[in-house]
């Protein structure tokens, strides 16, 4: 019996085996063309996350924050991330070249910051929107009044008019997320 150290049918037709194939593994690259360059190819790091905590405040006008990470292969590192004003909560934002180092030469992968936002002891966020309950007495409701209610930029004076319901909702246009 003549068995062939190639398997599938020789040197010629069959492309499942045989000495073309094993020419075509051993010199093509990934993307199916031939590399002239022997060895290991330069591979990119992978990209990596980490989580960052910001108040309402800081998202809504933007910021500038220190991180502290630990790429593979080297030391902690601290980096400066800039979270855009209006950022909101589950947001990513890159830091290119800043994740995993590359191997043989390899660019370093990318580092997302994924912003979670801490509760505001007063405010809610509603899409582009603050929400935000104020309790007022009854006789305010019904002749009136004048309160002072805190935002993220500050506090400031809220007109209420006479015969406001319970729930009814009253709006400070350009006091909510940045966009």
């Amino acid at each position: 019996a003549n068995q062939n150290p190639f398997g599938g049918g020789g040197f010629g037709g069959d492309s499942s085996g045989g000495f073309e194939n094993l020419f075509d593994q051993f010199f093509s690259n990934s993307s199916g063309g031939f590399s002239r360059q022997r060895g290991p190819q330069p591979t990119k790091g992978s990209d990596s996350e980490v989580a960052l905590q910001l108040e309402l405040v800081e998202a809504s006008e933007g910021v500038e924050k220190s991180i502290s990470v630990s790429r593979l292969g080297s030391a902690n590192e601290t980096l400066r991330v800039r979270i855009p004003k209006g950022t909101r909560d589950d947001a990513r934002v890159g830091l290119a070249g800043k994740g995993n180092h590359g191997v043989h030469g390899g660019t370093a992968g990318d580092l997302y910051c994924r912003i979670k936002l801490r509760p505001h002891p007063y405010c809610k966020v509603d899409e582009n929107d603050l929400r935000l309950d104020v309790p007022i007495s009854l006789k305010e409701a019904m002749l009136g009044a004048e309160i002072e209610i805190p935002t993220l930029s500050g506090a400031v004076t809220l007109n209420v008019p006479a015969g406001t319901d319970a729930g009814s909702r009253l709006r400070l246009r350009g006091k909510g997320m940045a966009r």
